[in-house]
């Protein structure tokens, strides 16, 4: 494919763009549907972009998988410290957090080493190939293994209504038979 700076400074601004804008359309579903469903529409999303982007050929085929791919990770990029509130005490979350972030940075510095030596040695394509199959089984992981982290705790047993409606209405004491 051959493409200039340019375009591929355009590619990233589309993908900087399905990154602000999946925030504002995935995190209310999250919150009200649960985290697992959109963990697994998003690792799916980027498992099939990963590898349509593989065989991509022209400028606007980069530029649609670039937007996507940013929709679908943005739901993974905020999500994450909303799963580590679900499953972490208020006093464990700080120490969470920072393994998370911990673990991004690392990621965004070995990840394009590793990704050059192999662009060298085999082709660009095969670094959305690599992509696809780790997606792809971690698709098939969150489908099978994950759990939903959204606890809504049930209680057994009566509950106390302290609405308005269950409070009894005053009764007059010349129409209670008790009162006489």
């Amino acid at each position: 494919m051959h493409v200039t700076y340019d375009q591929l400074n355009y590619g990233v601004a589309f993908n900087s763009a399905g990154l602000a804008l999946g925030s504002f359309l995935f995190i209310p579903l999250a919150r009200k549907y649960g985290s697992r469903p959109c963990y697994i529409l998003s690792t799916g999303l980027m498992a099939a972009v990963s590898w349509w982007s593989g065989r991509m050929e022209t400028v606007g085929e980069m530029y649609v998988t670039n937007f996507l791919s940013g929709l679908a990770a943005s739901i993974n990029e905020t999500i994450s410290e909303i799963t580590i509130a679900d499953l972490f005490f208020v006093h464990q979350r700080g120490t969470a957090n920072g393994f998370y972030i911990m673990a991004v940075m690392v990621g965004q510095f070995v990840c394009p080493c590793i990704v050059g030596v192999q662009a060298a040695a085999q082709d660009w394509r095969w670094t959305y190939y690599t992509t696809g199959i780790v997606l792809t089984v971690l698709f098939l992981l969150f489908i099978f293994f994950f759990e939903e982290t959204k606890f809504i705790p049930i209680t057994i047993g009566e509950t106390r209504n302290t609405s308005s409606q269950s409070i009894p209405a005053l009764k007059n004491s010349k129409d209670d038979p008790s009162q006489a």
